[in-house]
């Protein structure tokens, strides 16, 4: 199941994202294409609606990322 993120913030190859029902670490990472561009490297904030560090491998669009739960 993937669920869509939401692009908080990005540092070159770095983005925080928030989550709203699952995310583990290691998550995958996928674009709009379904093509792997990273992965979750941290989780941080409130249980309720966390956010995660995501490593890119690639130039992506920060536009339309999902995550794997």
């Amino acid at each position: 199941m993937l669920e869509k993120c939401e692009v908080v913030s990005r540092v070159g190859q770095e983005i925080v994202v928030r989550v709203h029902n699952c995310v583990k670490m290691h998550a995958r990472v996928f674009d709009a294409n379904r093509r792997e561009v990273g992965r979750v490297i941290r989780v941080f904030g409130p249980v309720a609606s966390p956010y995660a560090l995501v490593a890119l491998n690639q130039q992506a669009d920060a536009d339309g990322l999902f995550i794997r739960c």
